[in-house]
């Protein structure tokens, strides 16, 4: 049977093996004006910019969001169906169905709000909604990630998702 003494003593030397475990650092490749580089080589206003980019990917036919603040990462849970956005529209506007059209062409959970309704125009407050057609894209904890007015903009921003 072990002393208490020398219980404590191999504890003080595991704690210290803990404090000193050492990993390969990781290499981190991003997308920079047109083609992908280690984050690593980017001059000091570039690796800034990337500490507070939100990134999106569609993996296997689900879309998550990776927000990405420096080193620390938080992905969404893509089994989550809670809404990936909020689509604002008004029955009499005419740019309101392009949008509709593009969101109904992609995989991802979304709820319609008409703000010609009470109940549509208080959420429509709630989130700031100015102008219609408005999409609003949200992370699994419905932070705003993104926001546009048009389709052409949605149409670049879905590329860019990929």
């Amino acid at each position: 049977m072990e002393t208490k003494e020398a219980i404590k003593k191999e504890i003080e030397e595991l704690k210290s093996q803990l404090d000193n475990v050492e990993g390969t650092q990781t290499e981190i490749y991003s997308r920079i004006v047109g083609y992908y580089r280690s984050v690593k080589n980017w001059n000091k206003g570039k690796k800034e910019e990337f500490r507070y980019r939100k990134q999106f990917n569609k993996l296997d036919g689900a879309s998550c969001c990776d927000a990405t603040y420096g080193d620390s990462m938080t992905t969404c849970d893509c089994a989550d169906e809670s809404e990936q956005y909020i689509y604002f529209y008004r029955t009499t506007c005419p740019n309101c169905p392009p949008v509709k059209s593009l969101l109904d062409e992609v995989e991802l959970n979304g709820k319609e709000v008409n703000v010609d309704t009470p109940e549509g125009l208080e959420l429509a407050k709630e989130y700031s909604v100015m102008s219609a057609p408005t999409v609003v894209f949200l992370d699994s904890n419905s932070n705003e990630l993104y926001r546009t007015n048009n389709r052409q903009e949605l149409e670049v921003f879905f590329k860019q998702i990929g």
